[in-house]
């Protein structure tokens, strides 16, 4: 194999992977709009839609090569100039301009003709109005990503709609269709573009919301940490056990005499301090002799 055409069928693999990932963005973006899962067969159906459409455009772009090569081979040929029919200047790749163009020829050859008008009408007039309506399903679910002017109305200019340049789907948006223009090629194309769009916002809408569930858990850790380093909470995260309650309570006049006197003397805190190292419960208070 040599090594142009080794080239070729490796962009031949990559466009396939391409259009691989473009058919299923479609299919889930399909099975969104009617609430249904996204199956294999709806994707294997998208990816020969654009396999074929791929393949089409291939042989327009070798029909273009050839058409030239033709009409170069006619100039050199000595053939005088203004002798090509219309026959030989309309064809699909090449349809009349004008009303005007479409009678003349129609009137030199109704076949001819009459045949690739109806050509025209298929390939050039039902793809504009499908292509129509897949920009305005893309403006009616987006709509914030294009300008508008005061009344509400979205703003066209000699390129078509302007994109509102504040908008991040937008910028998204146009990045894909500039990578692969031939998208827009497609009946479908504004909508294929959209879901790809989608796709890509949701990984980044979803990588967010994961780092800001990471920040959260780090600051409750910090948290957790310190609150058991103050002590409101105990190791496992539960709240601190609380302190036992003490009762003040003597068995007779001598005893609480006796524990007056320690409180009096230093060697106890309080009352409840010598009742709970008589009952020897943890309070947390210092010990001591009486």
């Amino acid at each position: 194999m040599t090594e142009e055409e080794l080239k070729a069928q490796q962009e031949k693999e990559v466009k396939d992977k391409e259009m691989q990932a473009q058919a299923e963005a479609q299919a889930k973006a399909d099975a969104g709009k009617v609430g249904k899962p996204v199956t294999q067969e709806a994707i294997d159906a998208i990816y020969k839609k654009l396999k074929e459409t791929e393949e089409k455009l291939s042989r327009s772009e070798q029909e273009k090569v050839g058409l030239v090569t033709r009409v170069a081979a006619l100039e050199t040929s000595g053939k005088p100039k203004g002798t090509q029919t219309l026959r030989d200047v309309y064809s699909e790749e090449n349809y009349p301009q004008s009303e005007e163009e479409w009678d003349d020829l129609i009137a030199q050859y109704p076949t001819h003709g009459t045949d690739l008008r109806r050509r025209f009408q298929d390939n050039v007039i039902t793809f504009e109005s499908a292509q129509k309506k897949s920009a305005e399903r893309l403006r009616e679910k987006h709509p914030d990503m294009f300008m508008k002017d005061k009344d509400g109305k979205f703003i066209f200019n000699e390129h078509g709609i302007v994109f509102n340049p504040d908008s991040e789907k937008g910028r998204v948006f146009q990045e894909i269709a500039n990578k692969d223009p031939r998208i827009l090629e497609i009946a479908d194309g504004p909508e294929m573009v959209m879901a790809l769009m989608e796709k890509r916002l949701q990984g980044q809408e979803e990588g967010a919301l994961k780092e800001k569930i990471e920040q959260e858990k780090d600051t409750k850790e910090k948290q957790r940490q310190a609150d058991i380093k103050a002590g409101r909470v105990a190791d496992g995260g539960s709240p601190a056990p609380a302190k036992p309650a003490v009762e003040v309570k003597f068995n007779s006049d001598v005893e609480k005499q006796a524990a007056e006197r320690a409180v009096a003397s230093g060697k106890v805190k309080d009352l409840a301090t010598y009742c709970a190292i008589r009952d020897n419960k943890d309070i947390s208070y210092g010990r001591g002799g009486f």
